[in-house]
């Protein structure tokens, strides 16, 4: 008789036949008639039902309703339609219930550390309105106590990553030190002074302004009285008009007036005796002619050209003037020496009438002197000379004896050689070549200097004996000889003798290693054409301990790396990006590799700082990374994580820490401490 088992709405929910058992369709085992050994499995579900399915994972096949005490977390949970449920609490986890919300449903975001509850359409937040990552932002209400008088007082801070930014109190101004920032709070809305807080905006109206009263400020829309000085620490000056008409200013170290209105004439004007306004000076902006109002009273006063005119028609007998109508009646004299001149270059006297001229200079653009006697002999070259002193000169000259004469002619030989003694025998010497320095020049710059000389065309040498080891310079000759030598040795101790073995020992000795530094070359070593090769196995070293090769670059390595410097072992992957060391990854993406989500079970592991072994590593694409399969490693975290924690992913390339994690989601064990949000740690990668 087969069982027909339904829900309580009525629906079947399966069939069972006469003894069998089935436990694919719930979480217990149901069983048909007469099935054997039913007694045991009865039991089981009893305890199961009684437990609440007590487990670290849920049961299999939950039915809706069902009830899971999740022993991870402790929390009693039931089945709605597609997911479990906590009874009486919300559901902690780092990103939303995907499906099966009901309105009222609530959320902690254990990333965020924020509760959210469900409004039918989304999620909202309840509290607090910051993020774990952002730090404590927005108001909040705090009693503190003031530090004078000890009462407590209600205000609102308001904190911007937990830094207090402002403070909006309702009491009298008081002292506080729970306030970083605000000592003293005033009435009203105050800004931290720590740093150099700014309100941005518009405000109507202020009692001060940078600590002064606003009343004290000069106003630009009515008239405005200061008792104090008014300065103007510019060099712009000061600008008045409706038209910018005057500007005073500083321009190239000068005091500058300016009048920037054409043609506009300036008067400066003084208060008289019976307070009336007088103009005193005036400038005429068409013709820029300064004038004067009054006549000069004192030595230092201004004096006009009319006072000018009246005071040389009153003496005009004693003045010299310039239609020579007046004589000179004694000395003309300048006031200093040889700084003035009579005439000038372009204005000159016609003709200069005097009975002595006592001057220093004649110069040949001076005019034509008449009648001119020089009473002195010259003393320097280029002074000007009288008949007598050019004669008495003249006649010396023809009075020179041979032996002078001779004893000039020896100065300028100067003790030359006898084939050199004279202008044409050093002309025929030199091949007569006007150009003798730069000929000789240009032959000596084509000859090689003794010091690493470079030789161009085809430069010969004597050919050095065989036996010769020493820096002789090879020639052709010398090179072809060892061949030779060298295959004959080879003849006479091959048998038989390949042309193999000749090629190999001309090759040996053409080719020439080059090594940096000095390579001490112990017996059984050897530089042949196919390599560096030893007559012995595994005896001999590369390198000794201390004195390391810095790099070592092969194709192939074969052989056992007993150490190594760095920690991990790495696989390349192609990868959807380039992404740094630390970045948590899975399998998936459009490539091989992407950025990990959320408690993925698709983990592949941390991309590598230094690996120590690194597999695939001609692996091909746009993006390519190694990533650490196992050792340590550093890995980006968000924390809190102590030493010793599973950790996961968190998502965005980050790991945390969870304390029973899900099969196949763990990255590794953390090795340090860490309290901070986010950070780089050292991990041990395991798949644990």
């Amino acid at each position: 008789m087969t069982y027909n088992l339904k829900l309580s709405n009525g629906s079947t929910l399966v069939n069972i036949g006469d003894g069998v058992s089935d436990t694919s369709y719930t979480s217990i085992t149901l069983f048909g008639k007469n099935f054997a050994g039913y007694g045991p499995l009865l039991n089981e579900n009893q305890v199961y039902l009684l437990e609440n399915f007590a487990n670290l994972a849920p049961p299999r096949n939950p039915l809706q309703g069902q009830l899971w005490w999740d022993t991870s977390t402790n929390q009693m949970k039931v089945r709605s339609l597609q997911d479990w449920k906590i009874i009486g609490g919300p559901t902690p986890a780092p990103i939303a219930p995907p499906v099966g919300n009901n309105v009222g449903d609530q959320w902690w975001n254990t990333d965020t550390q924020q509760l959210n509850v469900f409004n039918g359409a989304g999620w909202s937040v309840v509290g607090p309105i910051y993020s774990r990552l952002q730090g404590v932002s927005g108001p909040i209400v705090k009693t503190v106590m003031g530090e004078l008088d000890n009462i407590a007082r209600t205000v609102t801070a308001f904190y911007s990553d937990g830094a207090i930014v402002s403070v909006l109190s309702n009491n009298p101004t008081f002292s506080t030190v729970e306030l970083p920032g605000f000592y003293v709070v005033r009435p009203g809305f105050s800004l931290t002074s720590i740093g150099a807080p700014r309100y941005y905006g518009d405000a109507d109206n202020a009692l001060n302004l940078g600590g002064v009263l606003a009343a004290n400020f000069l106003r630009s829309d009515v008239d405005s009285v200061t008792q104090n000085k008014l300065s103007i620490k510019s060099d712009l000056g000061l600008t008045v008009g409706t038209f910018d008409d005057l500007n005073i200013a500083v321009q190239n170290n000068e005091i500058s007036f300016f009048n920037n209105v054409v043609g506009r004439s300036v008067g400066f004007y003084t208060k008289d005796s019976l307070a009336q306004q007088t103009l005193a000076l005036s400038i005429d902006g068409a013709t820029n002619r300064v004038s004067i109002a009054t006549a000069p009273v004192s030595a230092n006063n201004i004096a006009h050209k009319g006072y000018v005119d009246a005071a040389i028609n009153t003496s005009a007998s004693t003045l010299l003037r310039a239609d020579g109508s007046t004589a000179i009646i004694g000395n003309l004299s300048p006031q200093t020496n040889g700084l003035y001149s009579l005439g000038g270059a372009s204005t000159r006297f016609n003709t200069l009438f005097s009975i002595n001229a006592d001057l220093t200079t004649i110069a040949s653009n001076h005019g034509t002197f008449n009648l001119v006697t020089i009473n002195d002999a010259p003393t320097v070259s280029t002074s000007g000379t009288n008949k007598a002193y050019v004669d008495t000169k003249v006649a010396n000259s023809y009075n020179q004896s041979a032996t002078d004469t001779q004893a000039s002619a020896a100065s300028i030989v100067g003790g030359a050689p006898s084939t050199l003694a004279t202008l044409g025998k050093i002309a025929t010497a030199i091949n007569n070549d006007p150009a003798f320095y730069d000929t000789i020049s240009a032959e000596i710059s084509l000859k090689a200097p003794s010091y690493n000389p470079t030789f161009t065309g085809n430069p010969t040498v004597s050919t050095p004996a065989l036996t010769d080891s020493t820096n002789t310079i090879a020639n052709t000759q010398f090179v072809t000889q060892k061949v030779d030598e060298a295959v004959l040795s080879i003849q006479s101790t091959t048998s038989p003798v390949t042309q193999t073995a000749i090629d190999a020992a001309i090759l040996a000795l053409k080719t020439i290693p080059t090594f940096i530094g000095q390579i001490a070359a112990p017996q059984g070593v050897k530089v042949t054409g196919i390599g560096i090769v030893t007559d012995t196995n595994n005896s001999l070293d590369i390198g000794s301990p201390g004195f390391n090769f810095r790099n070592v670059y092969a194709q192939t390595f074969k052989g056992v790396a007993s150490q190594a410097a760095y920690a991990d072992l790495a696989e390349m992957y192609v990868a959807d990006a380039q992404y740094e060391p630390g970045t948590v990854l899975e399998f998936g993406g459009e490539q091989e590799v992407t950025v990990a989500t959320p408690w993925t079970s698709k983990v592949a592991g941390v991309v590598s700082t230094n690996p120590a072994y690194l597999m695939n590593d001609a692996c091909v694409g746009q993006y390519t990374v190694s990533i650490a399969l196992q050792g340590r490693c550093p890995a980006k975290v968000h924390g809190p994580v102590e030493k010793g924690d599973l950790l996961v992913s968190a998502g965005n390339g980050y790991a945390e820490r969870q304390l029973k994690p899900a099969l196949g989601t763990v990255i590794g064990k953390s090795l340090e401490d860490f309290a901070g949000k986010s950070g780089v740690i050292e991990i041990s990668i395991s798949r644990c």
